[in-house]
């Protein structure tokens, strides 16, 4: 989905970096659009007069009558405001009004992970974080609040650098890709109009380059959510992804997790805390591997008896395995992401 504004764009970018018309013209058929979801610090001045929050994260969940928390207590993670959302930039369809719900860990490898869309003019309530198990009183993890707003974007696919155009003028020297580095991250800051969005929450386009995507081949990435933006202390990437039929029918939830820790230990839960109507679904895997460490990631989807919904992959130990006849995704190693003051490998 490329307009004549972002195409003209990326054409104007590439002329400033000595990047032919060609290759620029590659790296756009590669790119999607995004949501990038940033603080108020984070935008411009031009942008802080107009803008106005889309999206909240951590605090607690309102949700409808007779609908409690997710089974396992996942802590709530973010709140979007579908009708705060900026209108006609994505190219996945969410819905037009009431909110979608993430709760999942993002600390350690979670069970299970759950996505809620509450309708709007649905009564709901909010809901304590406090409940009793075994006898004994328990609390759900809760972040602290803060308010997120909307910035469009433009994401590229870590392959658009296989492109033929590309690939030769790579060949033409060693400098080439510190040109195509840089050429992309102006194209990146171009298109949110100069908004910081490193440590952010992104909806749609591609996932993180150094991520091992699971947005591949009938998957796209719904949300993207950078640990950092929830809570300063936690450097982990949350994606989830689904095809683009189950994401327009809303299809979100409730999710089935399968995963494998370094041992040979597995464990499988399943949710069903889910607001009657839109946002019921089908099942799907979460599951978790570390972003700063260079390895090979692999991300399952169940087989076809048992369609995927959504799919989450989380920062964590290691790469997930799946029940019933997993259908295993093609993956590859990316740049890691680095822990400040660590020098990757």
């Amino acid at each position: 989905m490329t307009t004549p504004i972002v195409e003209e764009l990326v054409l104007r970018t590439a002329g400033k970096h000595g990047v032919p018309s060609p290759v620029a013209r590659e790296l756009l058929a590669e790119s999607r659009p995004c949501l990038h979801l940033v603080t108020f610090q984070a935008l411009t001045p031009a942008q802080q007069q107009e803008t106005r929050p889309a999206a909240r994260t951590g605090g607690l969940p309102c949700l409808p009558d007779g609908v409690d928390w997710p089974d396992g207590r996942q802590p709530l993670i973010l709140t979007v405001d579908c009708a705060a959302l900026p209108r006609d930039v994505l190219d996945i369809e969410l819905p037009s009004d009431g909110a979608l719900l993430f709760f999942s860990s993002i600390e350690y490898e979670p069970e299970a992970s759950v996505v809620l869309h509450v309708p709007a003019g649905v009564r709901t309530t909010q809901r304590s974080a406090t409940f009793e198990f075994d006898g004994e009183p328990e609390q759900v993890r809760v972040y602290r609040p803060g308010d997120l707003y909307p910035v469009p974007g433009l994401t590229v696919s870590p392959d658009w650098r296989d492109s033929p155009a590309t690939s030769a003028f790579l060949e033409m020297g060693e400098d080439r890709d510190d040109t195509l580095d840089n050429f992309e991250d102006a194209v990146r800051e171009a298109a949110a109009g100069g908004a910081s969005h490193g440590v952010a929450v992104q909806i749609g386009g591609c996932s993180a380059p150094w991520q091992s995507p699971p947005d591949e081949g009938d998957l796209v990435l719904l949300a993207q959510v950078h640990g950092q933006a929830i809570d300063l202390n936690v450097y982990t990437q949350t994606l989830v992804v689904g095809t683009r039929e189950d994401i327009a029918a809303r299809r979100y939830g409730p999710w089935r997790s399968s995963s494998r820790s370094e041992t040979p230990a597995s464990s499988s839960s399943s949710l069903s805390a889910c607001p009657p109507g839109p946002g019921s679904g089908r099942a799907a895997n979460s599951a978790t591997w570390p972003p700063w460490r260079p390895q090979h990631r692999s991300c399952v989807a169940p087989a076809e008896h048992e369609p995927a919904a959504l799919v989450v992959s989380q920062a964590g130990r290691a790469p997930p395995t799946a029940a019933h006849s997993p259908r295993v995704l093609r993956t590859w190693p990316r740049r890691p992401m680095p822990v400040p003051g660590e020098v990757p490998a």
